[in-house]
């Protein structure tokens, strides 16, 4: 499943560049402006010293989400001016 996350990942950033803003309806039928905001990436390091702190193991997906992004804020209002 990991060729499928990175796949979304890869649209996600290509389709939502961070800081650039986008148009979005609302339900009321006006418009709104939101931005994307993507974090650092982690490496693959970090990520095996947090599962031996800790003693658990992350999902492996969210392993491959870490080493895009370490999370990202989508649709943040984003006010024109």
């Amino acid at each position: 499943m990991t060729g499928l996350i990175e796949s979304v990942l890869d649209i996600l950033r290509n389709k939502y560049k961070e800081g650039i803003p986008i148009e979005v309806a609302l339900n009321n039928g006006d418009t709104t402006y939101v931005i994307c905001e993507y974090n650092e990436p982690i490496n693959k390091s970090e990520i095996e010293l947090f599962e031996h702190q800790t003693s658990k193991n992350l999902p492996n997906d969210y392993k491959t989400f870490l080493t895009y992004f370490n999370g990202a804020v989508l649709y943040s209002m984003y006010h024109m001016g």
